[in-house]
Formats: C-alpha cells, structure tokens, sequence
C-alpha cells in the first residue's frame, strides 16, 4: 500500500482514468487471486510462492494507489479537510465492515474462492458508478460500462462455477482420486480413495487412512477392556464368593457358570477380543 501511495505522487494527469483503471483492475486480480494461488500450489509446486508474493504485492500498490487518486480527484468538490474526511470515513468503515463480514459470514457460507469473486464484482461495480457520476468528463462513456460489464460477466461467470474449479484445482494436491470436497462453516473437507483405501482430510489436514484405521481400533479396544477390567474388579470378588455358595448348596447352574468364566478370561487377558 506505502507503494502504491508513492507512486501516486508521480501520476499528474488523467486521475479519473486511472482511478477507473485502477479499480477495474482490483476487481480482475482480487477476483482471480483464489484460483490463481489455488492452481499455483497444485500445479507449480514452489512457484507458488512467487503467484503469492507477486499477487500480494500488486493487490497492496493498486489499493495504496486507489484513495489519494480519489482524494485528488474529489478536491475540486469541497475543502481539504471534509475530502480527507470523508474519504477516510469510508475507507476506514469499510475496512472495519470488511473485517467482520469475511470470517463470520462470507468465508463460511461462500468460501475463499466466491469470496473473491465477490469482492471482485463489487469493485466493479464502484468503477461503474464512477463512470456514470463523472460521464460529463469521460468521452464516449458507453465503451467503458460496455468492457465493465464483459469483466463483470467473467467474474460471474467464475462465481457460480467457484466449485468446479477449486475442485479441479484440489484434485492436483491429491495423489487419490477426489469422491468429495465440501467447505463448511468450520472446514474444508476432502474425502479421497485409491482402492479399498478411503482418506479424510479436513483443511488439507489428513485425519484417518482407512489402511491404518486398524490401530486406532487395536488401541481403543485395549483401553476398553483395561477400562472393563478395572472397573469390574471389586464384583469378582462377590462372584466368587457366590458361586462358592452356590457349589455348597447344589444350586449351581453350570450354563451361568460357564458365562461366568469366560468373562474371567476376557477381563484377565487371556482371550482377545480381535
């Protein structure tokens, strides 16, 4: 942003066409920033980290750039201090608005990639604005809404097929084949399978590989009977106590009496129950 702020110094003529340029082209790299970061860590392997840098270097000069062109602009219209004011107003707002809005309702209900699809219509949507309010000062203002809405069309256009693509996208981070991919208010959730081998990954993070699932079945079943044990122990003293009696009486039921030891043989490890 400190950038972009510095190369607006330099910029003397034609603020209004580079206000417009600027925010359109917010809108093309905002909008594309998700699939394009999504297709370089699939695709590009360490490349990605020059996609991120580059992109997050071009997104913070074209937004440094955006506010003292609008200022500038906007001094012939009032006093310096209601501009910066007001600018400042809105920017500040709407960063505040932005900051709540993403984490507790557009990244949960759209994802990262509508998301910026989003973002990237509603800066369109500003240039257009612009474009009507100042079309005294704009030649042949038509062309400029006409290219708006083409851009606005593709940035839609990726909007209602964000799925699509990101699971086109996930697919090369997967050595298995992709059955599900779903985003939920709280996680990414990727279910992937080669064979008889089902894998859960929850936010690229793998949970369980039905090839190993075993152990963790192994290891809760051996807790269980520990638990079992432990917890039945101060009754085998009375069982015993009461199949004695019941030898002495002749009240014995050998069918109970067989139940009876095989419990013992369970609680005392000598049977697995695998």
């Amino acid at each position: 942003m400190g950038l972009g702020s510095w190369v607006s110094q330099h910029i003397e003529k034609g603020l209004l066409r580079v206000f417009l340029v600027t925010e359109v082209a917010l809108a093309v790299v905002g909008g594309l920033s998700a699939w394009s970061l999504h297709a370089a860590y699939a695709f590009w392997g360490q490349g990605y980290y020059f996609v991120l840098f580059g992109t997050l270097v071009l997104l913070g000069g074209l937004v440094g750039l955006e506010l003292p062109i609008l200022t500038r602009l906007l001094s012939g219209y009032g006093t310096l201090k209601n501009i910066l004011a007001s600018a400042l107003s809105f920017d500040y707002v709407g960063s505040l608005v932005g900051s709540i809005l993403f984490p507790l309702l557009l990244l949960p209900m759209l994802g990262a990639t509508r998301t910026a699809f989003l973002v990237g219509l509603l800066n369109l949507g500003i240039a257009a604005w612009n474009v009507v309010i100042f079309r005294e000062k704009i030649p042949r203002p038509v062309y400029p809404l006409i290219g708006i809405g083409a851009l606005g069309a593709l940035l839609f256009t990726g909007f209602v097929t964000a799925d699509k693509a990101t699971g086109f996208f996930e697919q090369g981070l997967y050595e298995d084949a992709v059955l599900m991919a779903k985003q939920t208010p709280y996680q990414r959730i990727v279910v992937t399978r080669r064979r008889n081998d089902l894998r859960l990954y929850l936010d690229g993070n793998i949970q369980f590989s039905a090839a190993d699932e075993y152990r963790d079945h192994e290891a809760s079943s051996n807790e269980y009977r520990e638990t079992l044990a432990r917890d039945a122990a101060p009754y085998e003293v009375e069982e015993e106590r009461h199949l004695d009696q019941e030898l002495q009486e002749g009240t014995h039921d050998s069918h109970g009496h067989e139940e009876w030891v095989c419990k013992r043989l369970v609680l005392g490890g000598e049977v697995d129950l695998k």
